[in-house]
């Protein structure tokens, strides 16, 4: 993985394009229920993920679910950038407004409605058909942003996690402050730990 700063807008079509190239191509690894090779990438989170959260494996285990997800886009959908991340610390106080969740250049807005779905952006209706209970899942994308469970991305907590002495610590650190603040503020799909790779935010 490398190191990149912020993306141009033409820099994050480039990657967006390649999320959807991944959700439109077909399946190849026989997964039940998998309809493209999106849904493939997201089971193998779905299915181990109760040895990968809460171990000490957290960490390394999602750098190399991040990196196998890297690959998949520069090898099958000719994308050239490396993995962008998210700088959450950078949008604590105005979540509303990240260009992160931006329609035009972003993933895409909040959720609407009941069910939370996303209805704007390059993933506006989306549906994911593999979650923790089911491998023929049919549901959207949602999203519920909220401010106030987002705060735990803010530098203090992240300088806490640095300032930690050892690997357990430090781990620990990450998964109950920045790492929860990013599923808890963003909602919907990515509060549900288990099939939250689900959303490409």
């Amino acid at each position: 993985m490398a190191f990149r700063n912020n993306l141009s807008d033409a820099e994050k079509a480039a990657y967006i394009d390649a999320e959807l190239c991944l959700m439109s191509s077909p399946p190849k690894l026989n997964i039940e229920g998998a309809k493209n090779r999106w849904d493939e990438l997201m089971y193998s989170h779905v299915v181990q993920s109760n040895i990968i959260h809460d171990v000490g494996a957290f960490l390394p285990w999602h750098r190399l679910y991040m990196r196998a997800h890297e690959l998949l886009l520069q090898n099958e959908c000719n994308y050239t950038g490396a993995q962008p991340y998210w700088e959450e610390s950078l949008d604590v106080t105005a979540l509303n407004e990240s260009s992160v969740f931006d329609p035009d250049t972003g993933f895409g807005g909040n959720g609407v409605g009941d069910d939370e779905c996303v209805t704007d952006g390059p993933f506006q209706n989306l549906t994911l058909h593999i979650n923790q209970t089911s491998s023929s899942a049919n549901y959207c994308l949602s999203r519920s942003l909220d401010s106030s469970n987002f705060q735990k991305a803010n530098q203090t907590y992240i300088d806490a996690c640095y300032a930690s002495a050892n690997y357990s610590e430090a781990w620990q650190c990450y998964k109950s402050s920045p790492h929860t603040a990013g599923h808890a503020g963003v909602g919907g799909t990515m509060l549900d730990v288990v099939a939250s790779p689900g959303d490409v935010s």
